[in-house]
């Protein structure tokens, strides 16, 4: 019997929407109703951070979102270390500061553990003294044959840390993609592996857990690659997740090699009451076929390894997975892997239906309960520039400057666009401006009038962009005109102005 639990859950989530660098989110005008929509990637790139793919892991593969009074939280491989970001809503993720949790050889971890940092998780639970968070994440010292799942705890309540070395699993051999849950106060871990030399075939373990870095007894075998499916590249069982419904308790998993377009998710399925360590539970637990998997229609390649999370509201399920955007799909380089969400409905079953992966030009609604409101500029079909040239690239999801930029400007060009504002409030306006020698100092208009801080110097010695503050305004349901208008020029006596941005917290 488990003597700890784990802690935490989806708590009520805050009205505001999270800050910070980068762009995902946008809000598109309609003749009616709220507007509040988003599209993937959630986490996309960011000029700042190219090579996309580097030993820093820029690209967001094997993602993990939880929730934690009223925070989403994301993390994902890294390859060199381990990052977290935070934000209020799942949109804001993708401007959220990207912050370095751990790197090999901290908080006491063996520092010839400094390769192949693979997906990380986050998870909250019991130990000696009191609930704290732990960290799982897979590295080696320079055989990739001998991956191991490294756990550090936290010194407090708080998921950034610092965090602190406690142990090595024991595994028996090689060992990646650890999430851990808990059923009936039993506390489980699940983990892909082998007990071999090479690197398939891999299979998924379960173990009960003495305490966070502790099996209670030697892990059983729950899942092998042993469909058609799960074995085209190379049989493979991996990145295991746990979603529970009802009676159900359903292991979410990526089949195959992730170094090509057949990677897919895999459905293992059983009573949440059976007896989880008798082999036996586990012996006609997997879906025949796979449930999500590759779309060329959508232009979505290798879906797998993700995540589950909760509405704010409790009313949807939604899951968070990898993807690239090209059939050169591999995970030893080409094509990015970035991070996308979508919901998951229910068949009357009891079984998750995941649907198609979604293109990355559909409109989505945020999770049910969420309360923001985003203005991309990229996607304001409104917008008009004034004295100057204006620039909007089709489509700026992946970050390389800004949405709208005013160039060639003269003293009083400006960019205006409308906005939608769902409700009559007080907002907070914000607004992301690209920076640079050239760039004005710039003055926002809102319906004719300026905030109480209106204007922003956009010409500081900063690399890619940063977002200012103008102030609260309050605003009533409908369209809103905002005009940033140029009024100084910049330190190399320029005009131009480049908006990527509108928030409304």
């Amino acid at each position: 019997m488990s003597s700890f639990t784990r802690h935490g859950s989806t708590t009520a989530f805050a009205t505001s929407f999270a800050l910070g660098l980068g762009a995902a989110s946008c809000d598109r005008p309609t003749d009616g109703g709220e507007a509040r929509t988003f599209y993937n990637p959630i986490a996309p790139l960011r000029s700042a951070e190219t090579p996309a793919l580097s030993l820093d892991g820029l690209d967001s593969a094997d993602p993990y979102v939880f929730v934690w009074n009223g925070r989403y939280y994301l993390t994902h491989t890294g390859q060199s270390r381990v990052v977290l970001r935070s934000a209020e809503t799942l949109a804001g993720l993708a401007d959220a500061p990207i912050v370095e949790v751990f790197r090999p050889g901290g908080g006491g971890a063996p520092p010839e553990l400094d390769q192949s940092l693979w997906a990380p998780e986050f998870h909250r639970l019991e130990g000696p003294d009191g609930p704290r968070w732990y960290l799982y994440v897979a590295a080696h010292a320079g055989n990739l044959a001998q991956q191991r799942q490294m756990v550090l705890e936290s010194a407090g309540d708080d998921p950034f840390g610092p965090y602190t070395f406690r142990g090595i699993l024991d595994t028996n051999g090689f060992a990646i993609d650890a999430t851990v849950f808990t059923v009936s106060d039993r506390t489980y871990l699940i983990y892909s592996g082998h007990t071999t030399s090479s690197f398939t075939p891999a299979s998924l373990f379960l173990g009960e857990l003495r305490n966070p870095w502790t099996f209670a007894a030697p892990p059983i075998v729950i899942s092998s690659p042993t469909e058609a499916w799960e074995r085209v590249g190379l049989p493979i069982n991996e990145g295991p997740e746990v979603l529970m419904h009802g009676a159900l308790l359903h292991v979410i998993y990526s089949a195959d090699a992730c170094t090509g377009p057949t990677y897919k998710l895999g459905r293992l399925t059983v009573a949440a009451d059976a007896d989880l360590l008798d082999p036996a539970t586990w012996t006609s637990a997997k879906a025949p076929q796979p449930l999500f998997v590759t779309s060329e229609a959508a232009g979505v390649f290798g879906p797998g390894h993700g995540s589950f999370f909760r509405s704010p509201d409790g009313t949807e399920d939604w899951q968070v997975y990898h993807a690239t955007s090209a059939p050169e799909f591999t995970c030893l380089g080409g094509m990015p892997r970035t991070t996308r969400a979508q919901r998951i409905e229910w068949n009357p079953d009891g079984t998750p239906d995941f649907g198609e992966p979604l293109a990355l030009a559909t409109t989505l609604q945020p999770p049910s309960g969420e309360a923001s409101l985003i203005r991309q500029a990229e996607l304001a079909p409104s917008a008009q520039a004034t004295g100057g040239m204006m620039d909007r690239p089709v489509d700026d999801r992946y970050v390389a400057g800004s949405a709208i930029e005013l160039r060639d400007a003269s003293l009083g060009g400006a960019l205006t666009f409308d906005a939608l504002v769902p409700s009559e409030d007080d907002y907070v306006v914000r607004v992301r401006l690209a920076v640079g020698p050239s760039r004005g100092v710039v003055r926002l208009i809102i319906d004719g009038e300026e905030p109480p801080s209106a204007r922003a110097d956009a010409y500081r010695e900063l690399a890619d962009a940063e977002e200012f503050t103008f102030g609260t305004v309050h605003l009533a349901r409908g369209r809103h005109a905002f005009r940033f208008e140029v009024v100084a020029a910049g330190l190399e006596g320029g005009f131009d102005l480049a908006v990527d941005q509108v928030r409304l917290r």
